[in-house]
């Protein structure tokens, strides 16, 4: 016997005296609950005994991982079903999915299994992971037994420590092969190149191409995008060996591709394209964007000494792997949507975690109108671009018109979906108007519905939860009815400025109307309208968004990522409700900290034509600021985490770029400037060198020191500064500490993903950080060549090691669980028996069973044996029949002399004898 919880035992004592106390009339009740009070208190202890038990579980463990074959998942499910079809009552089924990790899908129970939900990553095989996962669902207590569902070639750590764990937890591994053919695999097996060169140096590419079998294969090299080699060649049956030579370019970052083409049918062609990158060594060019080549920014800086390498901006897509080939970025008014969200989040981590530098200078599409406020290069910038309630000098009313339709349900990530970032959109609009504003806010499917009515800002502020908690209801949206209520809360306002912001899907704006007679009313009434599209201009109804922006004298967005819609809400107000950029010639003012960022003295510049009204950070520097009201930011700068950020809020070159443009020293002030978020390329100290590898996924730092040469006293915990970047996903940067492997030599690891770009840098104390070239595998490592019988000989050791067995017969699986002894509380047993005691004892005394029956009393008996009868007696008490009285018989005189103790005794007697 166990008690799971003893202490519950000590309610006994207070049953015990209440027993005592209030006894029952009769033995058999009083013992009734006597055994009703013993059994609840047992009950609540929580009694169980070990019993050899029929039940227990069992946790199909699927892998997902992109090296099974196309059919896995519906083996895999067809598998499931079979097991839930043949399960005995009792038994208990769970689900666990692995790749590059392990999720539990399913926790073993009864049910029904609903479907693989579960992100794991396709691009690795941790079996590890999930046998340990299974393990940990698998009760303790009970049977169990573990379904595995591979190909069996791991990219992790090797399963069979796991296997052990499992066998003395006494589960069997269970197996089932699930793989594709790879015997006529045709693959770039691997590449052997240089990770850095220098400049102008030559150097070898050796690719190693396996062949199942001697054919024709056509075999491509390129470079960034461009082809340098091509060409047909003979290969023999195993690997082949191609050399090609490249000559090292100017300093940056250089990008191959290998392709292998051939007729055999190849099972898995994803190992035919290889990736790799190569660092070429030396001082790292100048980025420059801009929306043309041609600029005299470009111009002026290469004039002033700096390696500059000038791009359009719908020419470059700003990546990890683009940025570390380059030492500092140079935005030239361009907005932040041509720049994107991805490379706005790429570029601000490679400045804050790398020590990279930018340079953003001004214009009527830089700052605030261009879409940086609340972007992610926001907070890395000297200066800000709130909208304050001094600089406006006209109220403004803004009704936002929201597409609550059915595809506003789609998730977004995060958890949230496109309703929940459209709605904090419309909360950030809100946020950014000043109390002499005034807002509204319409939601629309097939009509309207006024969430907020036109009111003063400050009471719209306590409707923000309200506009938080809009919700998609389903149907289309009806931009003419939309617009036209929007029109009659905005025709109450007396604004000088009125403005609807449209936002809408680019791919589901329905019911059009009349809108274009609307729109030229609304202008009359001075009321404008700009369109915020999901989706693409190549979308369906992506015309109608862009004529109602046109139409309505506003401005047209269009964005894939519906994490953008808050930062285009914002673009559009900042160009509303505020001049954001100083269309007036305005004089410049230095400070002395421009003579120390540039290492000479200027003297004071003439003026500009124009430059956006942005505010200084308290953190900053103020290098020039402008000589009017204003009195605002022209030149600051700032150091953003490891890098340096400066800022130039006029425009550089343009328009209205003015005087300032065609100064003598304008030229060597941006060249000084930019120079400074550059600075030189940073090498190690003496006595310290860096070596580094990649080798199966994993990329090996060493940092050696010289034993003949002291460490400098500064370098403190060296320690690897590294940026991930996958695809669209956002950047990930992490710090991993070096280590010690012998007296001279520390090293760090860092595991590259199939799909990762990773950029590295090494600092020790609080010196500049050293980049390392960017690193990146061929191919996922799910693709590797490799022979089949790898995978069947691990799912066969698995299974040796625990006692299991390759699975055909899945209905027998159940019954090969053991039976083991295991705890059953027995509480629910105890319970209701103190319930039929309970109903037993209230029978007893309603009904007198087990009672004895009433006994008349006999003329013949004794008084004594009368009462002895009754005080034994304990259940109903009824009336004796009273016997006729007899006459008394005459009293006898006694003489008198005849008395005596004799006499009285007879007389007592006689008297007890009438009673």
């Amino acid at each position: 016997m166990h008690w799971l919880q003893p202490a519950w035992l000590l309610v006994l004592l207070p049953l015990a005296v209440a027993w005592w106390m209030w006894p029952l009339a009769g033995r058999v009740t009083r013992g009734l609950r006597l055994a009703v009070f013993v059994l609840l208190g047992l009950a609540a202890g929580r009694p169980a005994v070990r019993l050899p038990a029929r039940g227990g579980s069992v946790v199909v463990v699927a892998d997902r991982s992109a090296s099974m074959p196309a059919d896995a998942e519906p083996r895999q499910r067809e598998i499931i079903a079979r097991l839930e079809a043949s399960r005995p009552r009792g038994f208990d089924l769970g689900v666990v999915a692995f790749g590059e990790s392990a999720q539990v899908e399913q926790v073993p129970h009864a049910g029904v299994f609903s479907g693989f939900q579960a992100t794991v990553g396709r691009h690795g095989t941790r079996i590890d992971l999930a046998l340990e996962a299974a393990l940990d669902v698998l009760p303790a207590d009970g049977p169990g037994r573990i379904l595995l569902l591979s190909d069996g070639l791991e990219t992790g750590p090797e399963p069979f420590p796991l296997a052990a764990r499992t066998r003395a937890r006494g589960v069997a591994i269970d197996v089932r092969e699930m793989s594709r053919p790879t015997g006529q695999d045709l693959a770039v097996a691997s590449v052997d190149a240089p990770a850095r060169v220098e400049p102008g140096e030559g150097f070898l590419i050796t690719a190693w191409i396996q062949s199942p079998e001697a054919t024709e294969a056509e075999i491509r090299l390129e470079r960034g995008g461009a082809l340098l080699s091509a060409g047909t060649r003979r290969l023999d049956r195993g690997l082949n060996r191609v050399v090609w030579r490249d000559l090292a370019p100017a300093p940056g970052t250089l990008s191959y591709l290998i392709t292998v083409r051939s007729d055999l049918r190849d099972p898995v062609p994803e190992n035919n394209r290889a990736r790799f990158l190569i660092g070429v060594d030396g001082d790292k060019p100048i980025l420059h964007l801009a929306e043309r080549e041609d600029s005299g920014l470009a111009a002026a800086l290469t004039r002033g000494g700096l390696p500059m390498v000038a791009r359009a901006a719908d020419r470059v897509s700003l990546d990890l792997e683009t940025l570390s080939g380059y030492r500092a970025v140079v935005i030239e008014n361009l907005p932040a949507g041509r720049i994107g969200a991805s490379g706005m989040e790429a570029l601000a981590a490679w400045v804050q975690q790398l020590g990279g530098g930018l340079y953003l200078t001004g214009g009527e599409r830089g700052f605030g109108p261009g879409g940086y406020y609340q972007s992610a290069l926001d907070p890395v910038l000297p200066v800000s671009m709130e909208l304050r309630a001094e600089h406006r000098k006209f109220s403004v009313a803004i009704a936002v018109v929201l597409d609550r339709s059915g595809s506003m349900m789609a998730p977004a990530g995060g958890g949230r979906t496109k309703m929940d970032l459209a709605n904090m959109g419309t909360a950030q609009v809100l946020d950014m108007l000043s109390p002499m504003d005034e807002f509204a806010v319409l939601a629309v499917d097939t009509r309207p519905h006024v969430v907020v009515p036109l009111s003063p800002v400050s009471e719209a502020r306590a409707q923000r939860q309200r506009i938080l908690r809009i919700e998609s209801q389903g149907g289309g949206i009806f931009v003419y009815e939309g617009l036209r209520a929007a029109g009659q809360e905005l025709m109450k306002s007396k604004a000088a400025n009125r403005h609807i912001i449209l936002f809408a899907d680019a791919a589901d704006a329905e019911q059009p109307g009349d809108y274009i007679n609307l729109l030229e009313a609304f202008l009359k009434a001075g009321i404008t309208v700009s369109s915020v599209g999901l989706g693409t201009p190549a979308d369906v109804d992506a015309w109608l968004l862009e004529d109602v922006a046109k139409r309505g004298d506003g401005r047209v967005f269009f964005t894939r990522e519906a994490d953008e819609l808050p930062r285009l809400f914002a673009q559009d107000t900042f160009a509303v409700a505020r001049n954001a950029f100083i269309k007036e010639p305005t004089a410049l003012t230095p400070t002395p900290i421009l003579e120390t960022l540039a290492g000479r003295r200027f003297g004071v510049p003439p003026a500009v034509g124009g430059y956006s009204l942005t505010y200084l950070r308290p953190e900053a520097d103020l290098a020039l600021a402008t000589a009017d009201e204003n009195t605002a930011p022209a030149l600051a700068s700032w150091a953003a985490g490891l890098g340096r950020v400066a800022t130039f809020t006029p425009e550089a070159d343009g328009e209205h770029a003015g005087p300032f443009a065609q100064w003598e020293h304008a030229g060597a002030l941006h060249a000084s400037m930019v120079r400074w978020v550059a600075r030189d390329r940073r090498e190690l100290p003496g006595g310290l060198w860096l070596d580094h590898r990649l080798r199966d996924g994993v990329w090996r730092i060493e940092l050696h020191l010289d034993p003949e040469i002291l460490p400098p006293r500064d370098l403190g915990a060296p320690q690897a500064l590294v940026l991930r970047s996958r695809g669209s996903e956002p950047v990930v940067s992490t710090r991993i500490p070096f280590r010690w492997e012998t007296g001279d030599r520390l090293a760090a690891d860092v595991t590259v993903g199939a799909e990762d770009t990773v950029l590295a840098a090494v600092q020790g104390g609080d010196r500049d950080p050293v980049a390392l070239p960017p690193q990146r595998l061929l191919y996922s490592p799910e693709f590797q060549p490799v022979d089949s019988r790898k995978g069947r000989d691990t799912l066969r050791a698995l299974a040796e090691i625990t006692g299991g067995q390759e699975r055909l017969n899945l209905d027998a699986m159940w019954a090969d669980l053991p039976r083991l002894p295991r705890w059953i509380e027995i509480a629910p047993w105890l319970i209701a028996l103190a319930a039929f005691a309970f109903v037993l004892e209230i029978a007893c005394r309603r009904l007198g069973w087990f009672a004895p029956g009433p006994r008349i009393a006999e003329a013949g008996d004794a008084p004594g044996e009368r009462l002895g009868r009754l005080r034994r007696y304990r259940g109903p008490v009824l009336a004796e029949p009273k016997a006729a009285k007899k006459p008394k018989a005459p009293r006898k005189p006694q003489d008198a002399g005849s008395g005596g103790p004799s006499s009285a005794l007879a007389e007592a007697r006689r008297r007890a004898r009438e009673r």
